[in-house]
């Protein structure tokens, strides 16, 4: 092959003809190319990582010039997701669609096809600067041993609890609406109704005597 042969041949496009799984040492895939077939080395930018699909495109380079030592960057362009201002940036899984989308603003989308699992071996620690909201079509589970809100706490549905207690400092709980409780009700302190103590209050228009009055009506 002449010198300007090898030159014009150092860089070619190929196919991803065999999906392989990464188990070895170093990434690599079948390629054909020039009706050509052989094992190509995957080159990605440090920090990301994947599998091509078969039929992806694959940028070819010779190492050194030689034609026995190729790396390649494979890319699908079919099925890359749209972008629409200067500065925009995409990574994920475009087949599927499962996408982190960095906006020109400054925001960042995040689409998932599937379940989102997250496993951390340390701390989790989330400072947000304006408002947060959570909303989901399904159950929500926390499983802790202890969970702590610093902050008032406003819940405008119905609270179901196996044991409820309320603890802190000295001060006023206010409930509007009507409580219904089904089992009984007791405590150390004063219960006050409509101005009358019920540990303390006495019956005016009866005759002090050793009988006991009768049963609520």
């Amino acid at each position: 092959m002449g010198i300007w042969n090898k030159i014009t041949n150092m860089i070619k496009y190929g196919r991803v003809s065999k999906s392989t799984p990464d188990a070895g040492n170093f990434a690599k895939g079948q390629v054909e190319y020039q009706g050509k077939i052989k094992d190509v080395l995957f080159v990605y930018p440090y920090g990301s990582h994947g599998i091509p699909p078969v039929d992806s495109l694959i940028l070819l380079n010779n190492i050194k010039g030689a034609e026995e030592n190729q790396a390649g960057i494979p890319f699908k362009p079919d099925v890359r997701p749209k972008l629409d201002a200067e500065g925009e940036y995409v990574v994920g899984n475009f087949e599927i669609g499962s996408i982190i989308k960095f906006l020109e603003n400054g925001d960042i989308e995040i689409t998932g096809k599937k379940d989102l699992n997250v496993t951390l071996v340390g701390n989790a620690n989330v400072t947000v600067q304006g408002t947060t909201t959570l909303i989901s079509t399904g159950n929500v589970s926390i499983t802790a041993p202890l969970t702590t809100i610093n902050g008032p706490l406003t819940v405008t549905g119905i609270i179901t609890a196996g044991a409820l207690a309320v603890t802190g400092a000295a001060g006023t709980s206010t409930l509007a609406g009507t409580i219904t409780n089904n089992a009984t009700i007791s405590g150390p302190g004063t219960i006050t109704s409509v101005g009358v103590t019920l540990n303390a209050h006495v019956h005016t228009g009866v005759t002090v005597g050793p009988s006991n009055t009768g049963g609520p009506i």
